[in-house]
C-alpha cells in the first residue's frame, strides 16, 4: 500500500499534464472524472463511487503511448 501511494505521489509531482488545464465531469451521480491536459500530455482519474474503484490513465514519454493504474 505504501509503495502504491509513493508511486502516486511521484506521478503527481512529475507528470507535465498537471501544469495544464483541468476538466471535471460527472456522467452520473456515482462517477467522477477529472482530467488534466497540457500540449500532448494527459492524465485522467476516473472514480466509481458506487464501489471502491478508481483508475488513472496517463500519457508516457513515448509519443502516443499511455499507461493505466488501477486503485482498489
Amino acid at each position: 500500500m505504501v509503495k502504491r501511494l509513493l508511486e502516486l505521489i511521484q506521478l503527481r509531482n512529475s507528470h507535465p499534464a498537471f501544469g495544464g488545464k483541468c476538466k471535471v465531469e460527472s456522467a452520473s451521480p456515482n462517477r467522477l472524472s477529472i482530467a488534466w491536459e497540457l500540449d500532448s500530455h494527459r492524465i485522467a482519474l476516473d472514480v466509481d463511487l458506487s464501489r471502491p474503484c478508481a483508475s488513472i490513465e496517463y500519457s508516457t514519454e513515448e509519443a502516443g503511448q499511455s499507461a493505466m493504474m488501477c486503485i482498489e
